[in-house]
Protein backbone atom coordinates (compact mmCIF):
# COMPACT_ATOMS: atom_id res chain seq x y z
CA UNK A 1 0.00 0.00 0.00
CA UNK A 2 3.09 2.48 0.56
CA UNK A 3 4.18 2.67 -3.75
CA UNK A 4 2.13 3.51 -6.81
CA UNK A 5 0.00 0.71 -8.47
CA UNK A 6 -1.67 0.45 -11.63
CA UNK A 7 -4.92 -1.38 -9.64
CA UNK A 8 -7.16 0.66 -7.33
CA UNK A 9 -7.64 -0.38 -3.69
CA UNK A 10 -11.10 -0.72 -2.03
CA UNK A 11 -12.03 -0.57 1.15
CA UNK A 12 -12.20 0.47 4.91
CA UNK A 13 -9.54 2.81 6.56
CA UNK A 14 -8.01 1.25 9.76
CA UNK A 15 -9.36 3.57 11.74
CA UNK A 16 -11.39 6.54 12.78
CA UNK A 17 -8.31 8.58 12.34
CA UNK A 18 -8.45 8.01 8.32
CA UNK A 19 -10.65 10.60 6.19
CA UNK A 20 -13.59 12.17 6.77
CA UNK A 21 -16.47 10.83 9.45
CA UNK A 22 -19.53 12.40 8.43
CA UNK A 23 -20.46 11.28 5.11
CA UNK A 24 -24.00 10.80 4.65
CA UNK A 25 -25.74 7.52 2.95
CA UNK A 26 -24.69 7.19 -1.13
CA UNK A 27 -21.73 9.82 -0.51
CA UNK A 28 -17.81 9.05 -2.02
CA UNK A 29 -14.88 10.72 -1.13
CA UNK A 30 -11.16 10.41 -1.72
CA UNK A 31 -9.20 12.61 0.59
CA UNK A 32 -5.19 12.17 1.81
CA UNK A 33 -3.65 13.17 5.09
CA UNK A 34 -3.32 16.70 4.94
CA UNK A 35 -6.55 17.98 7.08
CA UNK A 36 -9.57 19.70 4.48
CA UNK A 37 -8.23 17.97 1.37
CA UNK A 38 -11.10 16.36 -0.54
CA UNK A 39 -13.43 15.84 -3.61
CA UNK A 40 -16.29 14.95 -2.14
CA UNK A 41 -19.36 13.04 -4.49
CA UNK A 42 -22.38 14.51 -2.41
CA UNK A 43 -25.71 12.85 -1.90
CA UNK A 44 -27.21 15.05 -4.17
CA UNK A 45 -24.96 14.04 -7.09
CA UNK A 46 -22.39 17.58 -6.79
CA UNK A 47 -18.99 17.19 -6.59
CA UNK A 48 -16.91 19.22 -3.60
CA UNK A 49 -12.87 19.85 -4.50
CA UNK A 50 -11.40 21.53 -0.91
CA UNK A 51 -7.86 22.20 -1.15
CA UNK A 52 -5.80 21.95 2.38
CA UNK A 53 -5.37 25.06 4.49
CA UNK A 54 -3.17 27.39 2.63
CA UNK A 55 -3.43 25.00 -0.66
CA UNK A 56 -5.35 26.03 -4.01
CA UNK A 57 -7.36 23.75 -5.95
CA UNK A 58 -5.51 23.53 -8.87
CA UNK A 59 -7.50 22.71 -12.56
CA UNK A 60 -5.45 21.95 -15.48
CA UNK A 61 -2.21 22.66 -13.61
CA UNK A 62 -3.44 26.02 -12.72
CA UNK A 63 -1.37 29.31 -13.21
CA UNK A 64 -4.56 31.97 -13.33
CA UNK A 65 -7.15 32.67 -10.93
CA UNK A 66 -10.40 31.56 -11.63
CA UNK A 67 -13.11 34.22 -12.28
CA UNK A 68 -16.23 34.09 -10.17
CA UNK A 69 -19.90 35.72 -10.45
CA UNK A 70 -19.55 39.40 -9.64
CA UNK A 71 -15.60 39.48 -10.12
CA UNK A 72 -14.77 42.81 -11.64
CA UNK A 73 -13.92 43.09 -15.26
CA UNK A 74 -12.35 46.36 -17.12
CA UNK A 75 -13.52 47.52 -20.80
CA UNK A 76 -10.48 46.36 -23.09
CA UNK A 77 -8.81 48.88 -25.90
CA UNK A 78 -11.58 48.34 -28.72
CA UNK A 79 -14.12 49.22 -25.93
CA UNK A 80 -12.48 51.71 -24.64
CA UNK A 81 -11.53 53.31 -28.12
CA UNK A 82 -15.22 52.63 -28.75
CA UNK A 83 -16.56 54.45 -25.32
CA UNK A 84 -13.79 57.37 -26.27
CA UNK A 85 -15.39 58.53 -29.42
CA UNK A 86 -19.07 58.25 -28.77
CA UNK A 87 -18.24 60.18 -25.58
CA UNK A 88 -16.26 63.19 -28.06
CA UNK A 89 -19.57 63.03 -30.31
CA UNK A 90 -21.70 63.20 -27.41
CA UNK A 91 -19.58 66.24 -26.15
CA UNK A 92 -19.09 68.05 -29.58
CA UNK A 93 -23.27 68.09 -29.39
CA UNK A 94 -23.65 69.53 -25.86
CA UNK A 95 -19.95 70.36 -24.45
CA UNK A 96 -19.19 68.80 -20.90
CA UNK A 97 -21.92 66.47 -20.93
CA UNK A 98 -19.99 63.47 -20.09
CA UNK A 99 -16.41 63.49 -18.42
CA UNK A 100 -13.01 62.12 -19.67
CA UNK A 101 -13.03 58.44 -20.13
CA UNK A 102 -10.85 56.40 -17.67
CA UNK A 103 -7.30 55.14 -18.44
CA UNK A 104 -7.71 52.18 -16.29
CA UNK A 105 -10.56 50.74 -19.21
CA UNK A 106 -7.99 49.84 -21.60
CA UNK A 107 -6.34 46.54 -22.30
CA UNK A 108 -6.36 43.97 -25.13
CA UNK A 109 -9.75 42.87 -25.67
CA UNK A 110 -13.44 43.37 -25.12
CA UNK A 111 -13.40 42.92 -21.41
CA UNK A 112 -10.58 41.62 -19.41
CA UNK A 113 -11.22 40.23 -15.95
CA UNK A 114 -9.28 41.98 -13.42
CA UNK A 115 -9.85 40.17 -10.16
CA UNK A 116 -10.27 36.39 -9.76
CA UNK A 117 -10.05 33.34 -6.69
CA UNK A 118 -6.91 33.66 -4.75
CA UNK A 119 -7.73 29.75 -3.95
CA UNK A 120 -9.27 28.58 -7.35
CA UNK A 121 -6.81 28.87 -10.66
CA UNK A 122 -6.69 27.06 -13.84
CA UNK A 123 -4.62 26.18 -16.80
Amino acid sequence: MGRATQGVLVGVAPGAEYGPTDLKHGESCQYCKAGGARVLLDENGAVRVDGAAAQKVLLQGGGKGLARLDDTAKAATATATWMGQVETYINALVPGTVSPLSSTFASTSIAVINSASTKTETG
